[in-house]
């Protein structure tokens, strides 16, 4: 009867033993499904170096741009200056020939 029941409890024994390594298997595969994906979320150090690059070289147009388009307007300004001084040149010499012809 004790072999029996010695038999029964190493049976026992095996079965609890083999239920734990199989949920340590199905605990480190979690943790390596959970670090692929934490893998896949991160950003790392050179991705972020070109972003940055990137954004200078984007920025640095960006102000080049902005430049040429203050000289643009200033332009567009002066000539507009000129035009409104020749429209008051005309209006004034319309108005002495308005005078000369009364």
């Amino acid at each position: 009867m004790w072999k029996r029941s010695d038999k029964l409890m190493a049976r026992f024994q095996c079965f609890r033993i083999k239920r734990k390594l199989f949920q340590s298997i199905n605990a480190i595969h979690e943790i390596k499904k959970e670090q692929r994906n934490l893998v896949d979320n991160c950003i790392g150090l050179p991705d972020v170096q070109n972003l940055e690059h990137r954004t200078n070289i984007i920025t640095g147009e960006t102000i080049k741009k902005i430049g040429r388009m203050e000289s643009k307007i200033n332009n567009v300004e002066e000539q507009l200056k000129n035009v409104k001084q020749s429209i008051n040149n005309i209006d004034n010499i319309l108005n002495r020939l308005a005078d000369r012809i009364a």
